[in-house]
């Protein structure tokens, strides 16, 4: 059975997939787009805001434009407001306009996951922040609805907060006889329209190893050999870190020898 060397890492810097509540990172690697936190150190991705932590280290909430709370600890979608007291967000929309829609309070964490987490398509090759819902646009493409668990409207363009229903006539969310309109024309503040376009996912972005900084292909194995991660260049390989020296081999395969190069078929 052919087996395969571990390869370093090369030199150059990738561009790391985006991470769920990602910590803002203070390293001078460049990683892709990413923006930079007041403090002109620290990033983060640019489909999310800085925010500064309680402990007075920054953040990153994952959406874009979001208003940070004053706790340190949690954010909002843009054009609310945080209510901490009873743990929501709120819209900023006029009595004109319908009742305000509840949210829930989004963490600011520093834990390294992959932001772009809810999977659009049977392929996996759309993506949407996890604070978000995929929706089907009308052009036939996907898009990301700005809240979670909502209702994506049959017209392809608006989606409303769950456990409400689309009136596409009336242009408004309904719920238990109470309406709140979904969009307006004047009135940004108004949320529910599906304005984020669902990211696609390069064949070629890399992944992040577990030690959160080193990173290899996407169709390649993060492999631990003498604490130093390094890249197996099969997906899903079996790395065989105790050999000497260190080889991968195919998914399904079992390494053979720690003193040479060996896979082994069951």
């Amino acid at each position: 059975a052919k087996n395969y060397a571990i390869q370093p890492f090369p030199n150059k810097a990738f561009s790391v997939p985006w991470s769920r509540k990602l910590g803002a990172r203070t390293d001078d690697d460049a990683r892709g787009n990413s923006i930079i936190c007041d403090d002109q150190k620290s990033k983060c991705p640019d489909e999310a805001t800085c925010c500064k932590l309680s402990s007075g280290n920054w953040g990153c909430c994952p959406m874009p434009q979001a208003v940070c709370c004053s706790d340190g600890v949690h954010c909002c979608p843009e054009n609310t407001i945080c209510d901490l007291d009873q743990g929501r967000c709120v819209t900023e929309i006029d009595d004109d306009l319908g009742p305000s829609i509840f949210l829930a309070l989004t963490k600011i964490s520093t834990s390294n996951l992959d932001l772009w987490s809810v999977t659009c398509d049977p392929d996996k090759k759309y993506k949407c922040p996890d604070w978000t819902t995929c929706c089907k646009l009308r052009t036939g493409r996907w898009g990301c609805c700005p809240m979670p668990r909502a209702v994506c409207c049959p017209d392809g363009v608006h989606c409303c907060p769950q456990d409400t229903s689309c009136d596409v006539e009336q242009g408004q969310c309904q719920r238990n006889d109470i309406s709140a309109y979904w969009q307006n024309a004047k009135k940004r503040n108004a949320i529910g329209r599906i304005s984020l376009i669902a990211r696609r996912q390069p064949l070629n972005d890399p992944k992040l190893c577990p030690d959160h900084k080193q990173t290899c292909p996407v169709d390649q194995t993060c492999c631990l050999f003498n604490q130093t991660w390094s890249c197996c260049p099969l997906p899903e390989g079996v790395c065989c870190s105790d050999a000497n020296p260190p080889y991968c081999c195919a998914k399904g395969q079992k390494c053979g020898s720690t003193s040479g190069q060996v896979c082994i078929t069951p």
